[in-house]
């Protein structure tokens, strides 16, 4: 029995390390995404020298696997639910329906989420 502990504390402290890496690179990258997005609205990401443009875009998908992951990973355990691969693949996408569509718990962390993570970088991010 205290090896069965013992290996369920290492997988929990495991999944956390990885989750809260994958948490700050996925921020760092969201800000990164959601500077190129504003550059693409404004059209002056047009003015990137193509280089700057191919960087752009890889780091954008790497942004958005780094999403999925975390969904996948850190947002099953934040909501205590499965994920929908198909039907929510990103975070955003979970958050904005527990913000509309849960009531509780779930309902009070997607409105966290939202106010202290998405929208004080992009104030339209979490309006479904």
């Amino acid at each position: 029995m205290t090896d069965l502990i013992h290996n369920l504390a290492g997988v929990a402290l495991w999944w956390a390390g990885i989750t809260l890496a994958l948490w700050a690179l996925v921020f760092l990258l969201f800000l990164a995404v959601m500077k190129l997005r504003e550059m693409r609205r404004e059209d002056t990401f047009k003015d990137l020298h193509w280089s700057g443009q191919a960087v752009g875009w890889v780091i954008a998908v790497i942004g958005y696997i780094g999403d999925a992951l975390l969904n996948y990973i850190g947002l099953s355990v934040m909501f205590l639910e499965a994920p929908d691969f198909i039907g929510e693949p990103l975070c955003t996408q979970r958050v904005i329906r527990h913000k509309y569509h849960s009531t509780g718990w779930r309902r009070e962390r997607a409105l966290w989420c939202c106010s202290k993570w998405l929208s004080p970088v992009d104030k339209t991010h979490c309006d479904g």
